[in-house]
């Protein structure tokens, strides 16, 4: 979700974008601003997706494709810097990149965030996309809950079900060995 203004700037997003547009509704103010729902979701549904696309927003209002997904990207990147300038963390020309995508898109989809993420100033180079599934297996090992059952020993195996914006994906893993093999030269 994303909350713009007339002249395309973020104002929020996420949660807060929703909540915000409530506030601006309820002031009478909505012809000022836009308001994105679930626009990621346009990416799965349009076959057609092209540079030149446009979104509408929940009333109608339409704007091109390439500035939400680009304004939007480029709002998640500023907040993470911010959070992590408080831990005195800076960000260089060395730092990677990682996206999620919903792991039913196409190719067509994933060319389309790449180059929006390169518009909001995230070199290609620096860019990985990871399928959302992937990345909360790779996530639930890093970070276990406390109490949940060990999923990072070899010979586990667990689900991960993720349910949101519109998706549903389920995925089984299990946790294999690692063979580490050597040349013998």
């Amino acid at each position: 979700m994303s909350t713009l203004t007339k002249d395309k700037k973020i104002v929020a997003f996420g949660y807060e974008a929703e909540n915000q547009y409530t506030d601006i509704v309820l002031d009478g103010q909505q012809d000022d601003y836009y308001f994105f729902y679930r626009f990621k979701m346009n990416l799965h549904n349009n076959k057609d997706i092209a540079m030149g696309m446009v979104l509408e927003d929940v009333r109608g209002k339409a704007l091109p494709a390439i500035e939400v997904f680009s304004l939007s990207i480029e709002a998640l990147k500023n907040h993470m810097k911010g959070v992590i300038e408080i831990k005195n963390v800076m960000l260089d020309e060395n730092t990677r990149w990682v996206l999620t995508v919903p792991a039913i898109w196409t190719d067509t989809a994933k060319l389309f965030m790449r180059k929006v993420a390169g518009m909001a100033g995230i070199p290609e180079d620096k860019l990985t996309l990871a399928l959302e599934p992937e990345a909360a297996s790779v996530f639930c090992q890093t970070f276990p809950s406390a109490g949940s059952v060990d999923i990072v020993n070899i010979g586990s195996k667990y689900i991960v079900v993720d349910l949101g914006g519109g998706t549903v994906d389920i995925t089984a893993h299990e946790k294999a060995a690692r063979w580490l093999t050597e040349r013998i030269v």
